[in-house]
């Protein structure tokens, strides 16, 4: 399925989380790793309305997910 992070296109696969979208998007993406799983848990994740939205949320195709990449 393809959802987006910070308006850039990622394919993952049903019934990724947050984290999994996360974790493309700043290992393929950005060519940065974040060693820890407790980096991701606190970066603040918005929805395209503004809501947060938790690291351990699911997403759905075509979800649009926001996050500071200052880390």
């Amino acid at each position: 399925m393809k959802v987006f992070v910070n308006d850039t296109c990622l394919d993952l696969f049903e019934g990724a989380t947050v984290k999994d979208a996360l974790n493309k998007y700043f290992t393929a993406v950005l060519k940065k790793e974040i060693k820890t799983s407790g980096r991701i848990a606190d970066l603040i994740v918005s929805d395209n309305h503004g809501n947060r939205v938790m690291t351990d949320g699911s997403l759905s195709a075509d979800d649009h997910i926001y996050v500071d990449t200052g880390i």
